[in-house]
């Protein structure tokens, strides 16, 4: 068909008008999806974590197992599947550990289903906590964290928290029992320093390693490395014997003391190093070299 000059095909008319409508028609999808989404989305009913028990697993000089116990309630009429638990746990105001819980625990429609998992407490990653020890009685401990669960529309996220409190351990107490002369020679004596170590828990204290410096009426004259202490039974106690070898120049009035029987003044300091636990030692007393 023959047009006039400055006419414009019906082809290309009907091509120009082709463009707005797809994209209106797409832009019309798009916004029904979401709108979809958004009917979906508030069709389902937001899962609910309840608080059940904490239980103190096992305890011991390094540390505490603590296990968390939660409902996961599910109001909706279909199930849901657990993708994930990830917590942290914060110690005397400081984060100690952060952890996660694999998924795949189901949760049955309209019904609930039991969350449990553990966290470990290390006292060693608590600052000062030695020094804690005989101020207070317990750790104070703050729980927090989020679990997802797979939902129709995606991830759903439900927060955790819980604040409680763990018995912090009894340390081990160390006391010198006595000082004994073992040999002598004509440049050195030896002695040995009785120490014993009182364990006031329920639970074995693992072995260990003494590092000290031994005073012997006021001068330092030894030092102790790498001494080995043994374990100590649940509410028992243990000694251990210490052989000092000391210069007879250097100690002078005190080895003559020391041979003779007579009394002198003890000091052991230093640390004992047992269940990951740095405990300082300052121990002290008068005794006699027998």
């Amino acid at each position: 068909m023959h047009t006039g000059a400055g006419a414009v095909p019906a082809l290309t008319l009907a091509r120009s008008r082709v463009g707005p409508l797809l994209l209106a028609a797409l832009g019309l999808a798009l916004a029904s999806c979401a709108e979809v989404g958004k009917l979906a989305a508030a069709a389902i009913e937001k899962p609910r974590l309840v608080f059940k028990t904490v239980a103190l697993q096992s305890v011991d000089l390094e540390g505490a197992t603590l296990a968390f116990t939660y409902d996961l309630e599910n109001p909706n009429a279909f199930g849901l599947k657990l993708a994930k638990v990830g917590y942290g746990l914060e110690v005397e105001q400081t984060s100690v550990l952060t952890g996660e819980v694999p998924g795949g625990l189901r949760i049955p429609a309209s019904g609930t289903a039991p969350l449990t998992f553990t966290a470990r407490l290390r006292y060693r990653d608590v600052p000062g906590v030695v020094q804690l020890v005989g101020k207070q009685d317990a750790l104070r401990y703050k729980l927090s964290g989020v679990v997802g669960l797979d939902t129709p529309v995606g991830v759903v996220e439900v927060p955790l928290s819980h604040e409680g409190s763990v018995r912090l351990p009894g340390l081990p107490r160390f006391s010198i029992e006595g000082l004994g002369v073992r040999s002598m020679s004509l440049s050195h004596v030896t002695v040995e320093l009785r120490v014993r170590v009182q364990n006031p828990n329920d639970f074995p204290v693992p072995p260990g390693r003494l590092d000290a410096s031994l005073a012997l009426g006021g001068a330092d004259l030894a030092e102790v490395s790498g001494q080995a202490l043994a374990a100590i039974p649940r509410n028992g106690d243990g000694r251990v014997t210490i052989p000092v070898k000391i210069d007879l120049e250097r100690a002078g009035r005190v080895a003559a003391d020391l041979m003779a029987g007579r009394p002198v003044d003890v000091q052991l300091r230093g640390k004992a190093d047992v269940g990951g636990l740095s405990l300082p030692l300052d121990l002290g007393g008068r005794f006699s070299g027998r």
